[in-house]
């Protein structure tokens, strides 16, 4: 009973903390290329969280990978110190769309943010959300999204867990053109708020999928969850195996991970 009493006050904790926080479309943004889009453009929405005030060098890397697939990219930087942020006119000429964000709602707020900024976004024929927590790709990047392309829905996810409960890790979301259009995809995105990461993690990553379930939207994802766990953590091999073409940053961190011939080895393929 003490147990249950925790997690039904947590619960209200953080339901309370959801509804009394700003939501993230209220932060200013400054767009040094506000991008040009047609109906018929794919786009990446690219988020990166940059301590220091530059951008990271395998960012422009992300940008070649994306264009050369034929999507427009749009550069995200979030960072905690916008006014000292340096950048120049030839890092911006690589980019399709490129805006400078504080650091407030994480990942969640900055795609938030550009969405809701970027009426037209919900006009093109694809439309993905992804971030710097993965790195790569380290495998053919065609053949991962010649098999995206394939799996029918309206939210394509990459990775499904059911660690807390069922959902599509947030690192890369894919949103058709029903998505796109919906009502559910406006309401969730306009109701982001700015809390702190585990609040982030709970009201956002994992409610989107259910959310746009419940919204009438159909699903499907490129490697479906095999048990309970976090997939791209404990079943990195086996994904890696199955044509993932990525790896967590936070992987490469942990130097149990990095001590083993085994997993340094299934990286290089």
């Amino acid at each position: 009973m003490p147990s249950l009493f925790l997690r039904l006050t947590r619960r209200a904790q953080t339901e309370w903390r959801w509804r009394m926080a700003k939501r993230a479309t209220s932060v200013e943004m400054h767009w040094l290329k506000r991008p040009k889009l047609d109906l018929s453009d794919k786009v990446c929405l690219f988020v990166t969280y940059s301590r220091q005030p530059r951008l990271k060098p395998d960012c422009f890397r992300q940008a070649r990978v994306w264009r050369a697939r034929g999507l427009k990219f749009i550069l995200v930087a979030i960072t905690d110190n916008p006014a000292s942020f340096m950048h120049d006119a030839a890092q911006t000429d690589q980019l399709d769309g490129f805006v400078i964000r504080p650091n407030l709602g994480h990942d969640f707020g900055a795609w938030a943010g550009a969405i809701c900024d970027l009426p037209e976004l919900r006009d093109v024929s694809l439309l993905v959300t992804a971030n710097d927590s993965i790195v790569g790709p380290l495998r053919s990047f065609d053949d991962f999204l010649d098999r995206m392309d394939r799996i029918p829905g309206d939210l394509i996810g990459v990775t499904e867990s059911c660690e807390a409960r069922r959902h599509y890790q947030s690192y890369m979301l894919f949103f058709r053109p029903n998505a796109l259009r919906s009502d559910v995809f406006d309401r969730f995105w306009r109701n982001v708020r700015i809390v702190e990461r585990t609040d982030v993690v709970i009201h956002c990553e994992l409610r989107l999928l259910r959310r746009f379930e419940q919204g009438g939207l159909t699903s499907g994802v490129l490697f479906p969850a095999i048990d309970s766990s976090c997939p791209t953590n404990r079943h990195y091999r086996r994904l890696i195996d199955e044509g993932f073409p990525y790896v967590k940053r936070q992987l490469l961190r942990d130097r149990q991970f990095c001590r083993s011939q085994d997993a340094l080895a299934s990286l290089g393929g």
